[in-house]
């Protein structure tokens, strides 16, 4: 194979430095047919805030339902065309690290309503950090009581 006189060889160098062998373009000063071309423009598809189209009312995925949710959603808008998928791929990994999540964050509540003050810490990182979410199970776990403290009625004879 014969080597190409170096002064008319292109002079686009890869990332390890190594010279392109093609001989250069006649038309072009110092690059090859292949490296002469203009990049190719990156298409610019204006960023759409999805969020609330993939969101919806949720501000807490500290259940399963909220996540449930959320993949539904992402499923609508990536058969839609409207997410990319890789954008796609990442919220769900996110969702499946949250669904992972909901177990410890289950038991962190529960152990928050013991009254010693090993649990303080906790205890004020929830309060923190409450939402709707939390109002919910209060207002269900209050129903619960009142319900228990409520007299039974006798049988009818």
């Amino acid at each position: 194979m014969s080597e190409i006189d170096p002064s008319i060889r292109c002079h686009y160098r890869d990332s390890a430095g190594r010279r392109c062998r093609l001989p250069r373009m006649q038309s072009h000063p110092t690059f090859c047919i292949r490296h002469a071309r203009p990049a190719a423009p990156e298409p610019t598809v204006p960023e759409l805030d999805l969020s609330q189209e993939l969101l919806g009312p949720l501000t807490d995925f500290r259940s399963a339902t909220s996540i449930n949710y959320t993949l539904g959603r992402l499923l609508i808008l990536k058969a839609a065309g409207h997410i990319s998928a890789r954008d796609a791929s990442i919220v769900a990994y996110i969702c499946q690290l949250l669904m992972q999540s909901v177990p410890a964050v289950r038991k962190e509540m529960s152990c928050s309503r013991a009254t010693s003050p090993d649990y303080q810490d906790l205890r004020d990182v929830l309060k923190a950090t409450s939402s709707v979410w939390d109002e919910e199970e209060e207002s269900e776990e209050q129903e619960d009581l009142e319900e228990q403290e409520a007299p039974a009625t006798p049988p009818r004879k």
